[in-house]
């Protein structure tokens, strides 16, 4: 009996003191541009502590040079974590044949 009464005390410590599992909310992460408008990249912004993931931000560049707008490319910010003590950005870029000729558009965020 006594060797029981330790081992499920032993087992109530283990659960007392083992880390929560980590959660992920990526609905309170930013991403700009947002549908609607345009910029000349991309950013995706999550708040200190989002969550237990990797993002990144994600656009469609086009070149506004020499006239009218020209798709060249689906640009990509780099992998950042989220759940840090920061808030946490990723961000690209879009770079047309001149500088500030590249437009972004369709800013979206990418979870893994």
């Amino acid at each position: 009996m006594k060797k029981t009464v330790l081992s499920l005390a032993a087992a109530a410590l283990l659960v007392t003191f083992t880390p929560a599992a980590g959660h992920a909310d990526p609905s309170s992460c930013t991403v700009t541009p947002v549908p609607g408008s345009a910029s000349n990249g991309g950013t995706a912004t999550c708040p200190a502590h989002a969550g237990d993931f990797w993002f990144r931000v994600a656009v469609d560049c086009y070149d506004a040079y020499p006239s009218g707008l020209r798709f060249i490319g689906v640009g990509y910010g780099p992998w950042t974590w989220a759940g840090g003590d920061t808030s946490a950005t990723s961000s690209v870029p879009c770079n047309g044949y001149v500088p500030g000729s590249g437009v972004a558009f369709n800013g979206r965020l990418e979870v893994r």
